[in-house]
């Protein structure tokens, strides 16, 4: 398992709503939440975080309302108005997997460093395998001393990292892009970052995000555009009652990254020339669903996807993807129980990557 992100770029969304779709990923939180958000393009970033929540009860059907009443309660105890509208959000629900168990606010993303130039906000999700990268990379890149990383989240220091990166390559597009290729170079690392890159000089907010052997969605409506690390943060009346909705999913290659940024509402651009996006449009069902690593090990590390039961006739996670019949769903479900011996079913990357190489999606 690993945590939950959301990232917003858009026209205005309240604070509340944004809260509301962070936590309908709850599944993945234990310990810890936060969120840092602008209310126009040249505002000041806010952020507010808490490790202070108890391990949620996943099996509760309400527990991602539970979970955002709580949090809303301490945004507003904080003086914010949860109804006022943002331009920019961060939100982050923290699965402990370098200090499990600790309960530190320090601990809580979203993390920043700035100085002059630049203010660098980020959420993290998976894992940077240990300090013993973060120094190496220091190491290659700055003269700092090993005592300046801070010991309570390796996280923590990917701002000061990305600063350097912008330092070393002139701007941030190329900061960005260099720091996410150097991220996947290690076998002990994966997960997604989502950083808010302000240039105080230009005035410029962007937020840039990267994937790397983990899961990363993207929504696009008239509010503006929505990532998050699950599908189901986007299915829920607050975007609107529809059953179909047009979701990116964002494929990188074997040993690279993924790499983006965000410039304003709908205005999206890859900065990895080696991988690829594919929109679809998807409609689940939203009843029971399990959580577990996807097992189908082709074409990912087995982290955690959401996956949907098994039925008589349908893959497990039941995503109707439009074009995608039955006769072919039952038929990749026969395939792939074949191959990996069990019948859990596959996350939705490997699904859509299945129907690409069968020739089922163009």
């Amino acid at each position: 398992m690993t945590c939950s992100l959301l990232g917003y770029y858009g026209k205005g969304a309240t604070l509340s709503d944004l809260v509301y779709l962070l936590c309908r990923q709850y599944f993945r939180a234990r310990i810890g939440i936060g969120i840092a958000f602008k209310h126009s393009i040249h505002d000041r970033v806010y952020i507010v975080k808490t490790m202070g929540n108890k391990p949620i009860n996943i099996s509760d059907a309400l527990a991602g309302k539970k979970l955002w009443e709580w949090f809303i309660d301490h945004v507003k105890n904080k003086g914010y108005n949860i109804n006022e509208e943002v331009n920019i959000f961060l939100g982050h629900l923290r699965y402990a997997t370098v200090s499990p168990g600790e309960v530190d606010d320090k601990l809580a993303h979203p993390f920043v460093y700035k100085d002059e130039e630049y203010e660098i906000t980020i959420i993290h999700n998976g894992d940077l395998g240990g300090h013993i990268l973060l120094h190496r990379i220091l190491r290659n890149i700055v003269k700092y001393d090993s005592h300046y990383l801070p010991l309570t989240s390796d996280s923590a220091v990917i701002p000061l990292i990305i600063r350097e990166y912008i330092n070393l390559y002139g701007n941030a597009d190329e900061g960005f892009t260099n720091f996410a290729k150097d991220f996947s170079l290690s076998n002990q690392t994966y997960g997604t970052i989502i950083a808010l890159i302000i240039d105080k000089i230009s005035m410029s907010s962007v937020l840039y995000f990267m994937k790397y052997d983990m899961p990363l969605v993207m929504l696009n409506n008239e509010s503006g555009t929505f990532l998050a690390s699950d599908i189901y943060a986007f299915y829920d009346p607050i975007l609107g009652d529809t059953k179909e909705l047009k979701i990116t999913v964002f494929l990188e290659e074997p040993n690279k990254p993924f790499i983006g940024k965000i410039e304003g509402p709908n205005t999206i651009k890859a900065l990895s020339d080696y991988s690829t996006s594919y929109t679809i449009n998807v409609e689940p069902i939203l009843d029971d669903f399990e959580h577990h690593h996807c097992p189908y090990n082709k074409y990912h590390y087995p982290h955690t996807h959401i996956l949907r039961k098994w039925d008589k006739r349908t893959l497990s996670f039941d995503w109707r993807i439009k074009g995608i019949t039955n006769k072919i769903r039952d038929e990749i479900k026969r395939n792939v129980t074949s191959e990996i011996g069990e019948s859990r079913g596959i996350c939705l990357e490997c699904y859509i990557r299945i129907l690409l190489d069968k020739g089922y999606l163009s």
